[in-house]
């Protein structure tokens, strides 16, 4: 097939969509085809496809294993703690999670009607109890930015730069960081399946195949878009993030309000292939595009995997349609509201999406001109997320959301005390025991951003300062009413402090499977974070207020 051919079927294919979909379309043909050996066992044995790919996975692993100890074969003795968690921790644990994988899929295979469709729909969010908080919560959202104080104190001008975190907003965000659960999948790896065999074939796409894939990823989306529009909101999928039914990244929108937000999907609870990837211990060097050393698995999700790769992949890479969407759906809103003021940009995600927001919030940090005249780049909010990164990457995150100052975005990490993702690596949250750590150890992971604790004992939530951060920077210098704010969690000992649970829509054969978690890992679902609030006033908020003198 001659590459005009095929720029002519990405150009009919392309046609037929709306702009902002151009790039997921070509992020679609850039996955990987099913090898035809998979392709041939899940003929005949349909349940062993996920675990042949924990298998390639756990291969590359193993390679990665081998290496590290070739190089350094004194790491047992020399390295003890390190060697215990990449050879012995993490095999462990990931042959457990392949061993639950199993089960987990014949249980779903042999019950075929009554189980797999409430696995796959177990994020399912109650769609009437929320209408207010989230019309509230895009009214923040839309709200224009909201510039630095300056005071003037004798002859020394004082920067004050004020970081609110609003209830409402936060809600809502939750709200869509759960909502891009609700995708089916089978429909999208439908469309995706066939824009494979048009790209090997010899033919250009057809009106039929054109017509199949717009409805395949039409009826992917059916349930989150009626839920948006509800909520006056647009929505659409804008990348696969380099793999087939795992994570994603979506794009909520409002035209009237003038915002946009990217939200990424985040861990399934029956699949355990996404909860390994939240427990791996390798790093990568990010220099190329963030900072220090990084998640690989998270990583590479969204970069390419090496500076050989960058300069022919990066154009194609999941980022970079990220971005070519939000500036296409910018320019869309700003030529319908001619409002003065950019599109505000908010990034979302829960658990192995918060890690995903987590690093592709640091790029737009980082480089934030990427996003066009159009944007401007507000907080990012991850719930549940893992630890990303290594000191390195945690200092210079700290150094560049420290300025400019008259800007405010910031990265908030909302976590509940019990969860256990966010606490896999608990002694990097002690300043006095990082210090100890060096480059090459495997448990080398550091929080950033602000760092927001709800707990189950009915008190108040609490806030952290990051570990890197800087000695003049203050943390919630006043702090609202909160009312009876609390998080729902299954398990939870104080259920005086709780009101009337959420209607969660996940049917009886899920939860019951969801029992037999502990309960640090069923705190981590993303519908049992469902927000109970009684709000006193639609503005309530943390204030974070940092003084600088000049």
């Amino acid at each position: 097939m001659s590459s005009s051919n095929s720029k002519e079927k990405g150009n009919s294919l392309a046609d037929s969509m709306p702009a902002h979909r151009h790039g997921h379309l070509e992020d679609m043909k850039n996955i990987e085809d099913t090898s035809k050996f998979e392709k041939a066992i899940y003929n005949y044995v349909p349940l062993l496809i996920p675990s042949l790919r924990y298998v390639n996975y756990l291969k590359r692993v193993f390679e990665y294993l081998f290496y590290t100890l070739l190089f350094d074969v004194t790491m047992p003795f020399v390295k003890p703690l390190n060697f215990f968690v990449m050879f012995i921790l993490f095999p462990i644990g990931a042959l457990i999670l392949i061993v639950l994988d199993i089960i987990l899929r014949a249980f779903s295979f042999l019950s075929i009607d009554t189980s797999v469709k409430p696995v796959r729909d177990w994020g399912a969010l109650s769609e009437n109890n929320y209408d207010e908080i989230v019309r509230k919560g895009v009214y923040e959202l839309g709200k224009p930015f909201e510039s630095y104080e300056d005071e003037q104190d004798g002859d020394v001008k004082i920067f004050k730069q004020i970081r609110n975190f609003n209830i409402d907003m936060v809600e809502t965000l939750l709200f869509l960081a759960t909502t891009v659960y609700e995708r089916k999948e089978e429909y999208v790896n439908n469309a995706i399946n066939r824009i494979q065999k048009i790209q090997t074939s010899s033919a250009e796409a057809t009106p039929q195949d054109i017509k199949y894939i717009k409805g395949q990823l039409l009826e992917a989306e059916k349930n989150i878009v009626r839920q948006a529009e509800d909520w006056g909101l647009g929505f659409t999928s804008i990348s696969e993030l380099n793999s087939l039914g795992g994570p994603y990244a979506g794009m909520f929108w409002s035209k009237e309000r003038k915002f946009i937000v990217v939200a990424f999907k985040g861990t399934t609870a029956a699949y355990f292939s996404e909860w390994l990837i939240d427990f791996l211990v390798q790093k990568i060097d990010a220099r190329a595009y963030l900072y220090g050393k990084v998640h690989e698995g998270f990583y590479t999700s969204l970069f390419p995997k090496n500076d050989k790769e960058s300069s022919k992949y990066y154009r194609r890479s999941p980022s970079m349609r990220l971005i070519e969407a939000i500036r296409s759906k910018a320019a869309e809103i700003t030529d319908y509201n001619e409002q003065d003021g950019p599109v505000s940009v908010w990034i979302t995600g829960h658990s192995l999406g918060g890690g995903l927001a987590t690093l592709f919030y640091t790029r737009l940090l980082k480089s934030p001109e990427i996003l066009g005249k159009n944007c401007m780049l507000r907080d990012g909010l991850a719930f549940a997320a893992p630890i990303v990164g290594d000191d390195n990457f945690a200092s210079s995150f700290s150094s560049r959301s420290n300025k400019p100052y008259e800007t405010s975005a910031t990265l908030w990490r909302v976590i509940a005390g019990s969860d256990i993702v966010p606490h896999v690596a608990p002694a990097n949250r002690n300043p006095k025991i990082q210090r100890y750590f060096t480059n090459v150890e495997a448990i080398n992971y550091v929080h950033i951003g602000e760092e927001i604790t709800f707990n189950f004992d009915g008190s108040r939530p609490s806030a952290t300062r990051p570990v890197l951060g800087t000695e003049d920077y203050f943390v919630f210098d006043k702090m609202s009413t909160w009312g009876d704010l609390k998080f729902a969690f299954k398990g939870s000992q104080k259920k005086q402090h709780l009101r009337k649970p959420v209607n969660v829509n996940v049917n009886k054969p899920l939860y019951a499977f969801e029992k037999l978690y502990p309960l640090p890992i069923r705190n981590h679902l993303p519908h049992h974070k469902v927000v109970l609030s009684d709000h006193e006033s639609s503005n309530e908020t943390i204030s974070s207020l940092t003084s600088f003198g000049k």
